[in-house]
């Protein structure tokens, strides 16, 4: 055996170095340190400083978390703004829908000549009543529905025979607070030479110099029905009066009728 001389290594300030027994090696032991960048002190390795406590706290994605984020983004179309060329298709059946017959006529002009839209049917929203045309090209409209179901109907008829020059009155007196409201007035008379008038007035004093024309309606062998929107608030003495009015003929008989409600 060669003898070798033993030698102590030691560091700048003359710290010796010493040897660690790794298995059947002896390797130079040394001390790893770790220098903290803020201040240069070297950090416990075992403890970390509590950083990697504080590591372990984070939560980070899960491999099939960033496995499903990038499912979804190699789903992403190559042109994001026209969604993979849905909306080209839906462009296009929006330009067909458009050019349909029928459908085409809404949202172009009419052809030239009688400018008919088609054919319309108007019905209200219970399906109960459809609107109609008459003979003579009005349309029939009803400007209101049935009474409210609080409310208390009222109706007021006249019929029976007036004579030369004579005006016959049916008066209501409005129920005290109560409100009044006129829907519908209608009459009809014999065919006389002069003919007579029906009117509804307002009489708001009780008495006739107080008198607020409403609607009238002239008949001569005929008949006339209209629709009412009036309402009053009764005190009492506040009056709609039913006129029944011959207008210089021969005695004839007329029927009025007013129709609302109070509530």
């Amino acid at each position: 055996m060669i003898d070798t001389i033993a030698r102590v290594l030691v560091d700048v300030s003359g710290n010796a170095f010493s040897s660690v027994l790794d298995g059947a090696i002896r390797r130079l032991q040394v001390a790893t340190k770790i220098l903290r960048a803020s201040d240069g002190a070297q950090i416990n390795p075992a403890a970390e400083d509590g950083n990697l406590a504080t590591l372990t706290g984070k939560d980070f994605a899960t491999q099939t978390t960033l496995a499903a984020i990038k499912a979804k983004t190699d789903n992403i179309p190559s042109d994001p703004s026209r969604e993979g060329g849905k909306l080209t298709a839906l462009e296009a059946l929006i330009t067909a829908i458009k050019d349909t017959d029928g459908i085409k006529k809404i949202v172009e002009s009419l052809p030239a000549g009688d400018d008919i839209l088609g054919k319309l049917k108007l019905i209200d929203r219970d399906g109960a009543h459809i609107a109609r045309v008459l003979e003579d090209g009005r349309l029939t409209v009803a400007l209101h529905a049935e009474p409210p179901t609080a409310s208390t109907a009222v109706k007021v008829l006249a019929d029976g025979q007036v004579t030369h020059n004579d005006t016959v009155e049916t008066t209501y007196t409005i129920t005290n607070a109560k409100t009044l409201r006129l829907q519908r007035f209608w009459g009809g008379g014999e065919n006389t030479t002069a003919g007579g008038r029906i009117t509804v007035v307002y009489r708001p004093t009780g008495l006739p110099a107080s008198d607020v024309l409403l609607a009238v309606g002239y008949i001569a062998g005929g008949n006339f029905q209209v629709d009412l929107d009036d309402s009053f608030v009764g005190d009492g003495t506040k009056k709609i009066v039913l006129q029944r009015i011959n207008l210089g003929g021969t005695s004839m008989r007329q029927t009025g009728c007013w129709m609302g409600y109070e509530l």
